[in-house]
């Protein structure tokens, strides 16, 4: 085989070889424990974040009544999904989220009737 070919499967295989070596998110604390993240179930701040969260929208003027489910993606970020019945909604939503202390970013997945 000629040697550009060789280095390219060589290329190929390297880069397939380490795309099964992912970070899952999960982290130690410090008594050695490990703390779930991103594809884990939630730490308890995590939990905590978005039941703030989930507050917040029941107090909303175009949210207090929609079913929205709202879960930690990771530290201060949050996802927003379920159904709305507007545009108007959907973007409450995700204000109202955004303002709730300790969330820096939303994800909103939101989608309109």
């Amino acid at each position: 085989m000629n040697k550009k070919y060789m280095s390219v499967v060589l290329l190929g295989a390297i880069c397939l070889g380490l795309g099964g070596c992912q970070f899952d998110g999960a982290s130690l604390a410090e008594d050695g424990t490990e703390q779930m993240g991103y594809f884990g179930k939630p730490t308890s701040d995590q939990e905590g974040l978005s039941s703030n969260v989930k507050k917040a929208l029941r107090n909303g003027s175009l949210t207090s009544m929609l079913i929205i489910d709202v879960s930690t993606i990771s530290e201060g970020t949050v996802r927003l999904s379920g159904h709305v019945d507007s545009f108007g909604a959907r973007s409450d939503a995700e204000r109202i989220a955004s303002k709730v202390d300790g969330v820096e970013f939303v994800i909103n997945s939101l989608s309109i009737r």
